[in-house]
């Protein structure tokens, strides 16, 4: 694979985790590599975590809806994410039985989190022993080194 993104040294030796941001920024950069063979887990594994840790549960339906979860939860699994992937599996078992509307304003979502509460499964995510972001980068070690260009 040819690199999508560059670092520069500095920033790698200020930041062991700058490939794993790199690569983050230049697919929110670009949706449509985020659906390339080679970015799809990674992505989908990222925006989940990244919208459980910015809010629950609960955010990531409301912002991201259900068509993915499952998607999701493999991307999950194949970076050994399996307690994640089985909080990811409860809750779209809820959200099947009881979808969730989105709301039209901001003003309106904490009467939705007070009638929709992932508060068990927000948890018990966020006492896993290994992070998501972890696990990512342990898996995807090679593509990332692959992908980003370090640059003096």
């Amino acid at each position: 694979m040819n690199p999508v993104v560059s670092v520069t040294a500095r920033e790698l030796q200020e930041d062991q985790s700058a490939r794993l941001w790199a690569l983050v920024m230049h697919l929110a950069d670009h949706p449509q590599d985020q659906h390339l063979p080679d970015f799809r887990p990674f992505w989908l594994a990222y925006i989940f975590d990244a919208q459980v840790n910015n809010g629950g549960h609960l955010q990531y339906f409301h912002n991201c809806g259900s068509d993915n979860a499952s998607e999701t939860i493999a991307a999950l699994i194949l970076i050994g994410a399996k307690e994640h992937a089985n909080l990811l599996a409860s809750c779209l078992e809820k959200v099947k039985a009881a979808p969730i509307k989105k709301v039209e304003s901001l003003r309106d979502y904490p009467q939705l989190a007070a009638e929709r509460s992932f508060k068990v499964e927000d948890s018990a995510y966020y006492s896993q022993k290994n992070t998501v972001l972890e696990l990512l980068e342990k898996h995807y070690q090679a593509l990332l080194l692959a992908c980003v260009q370090v640059r003096s």
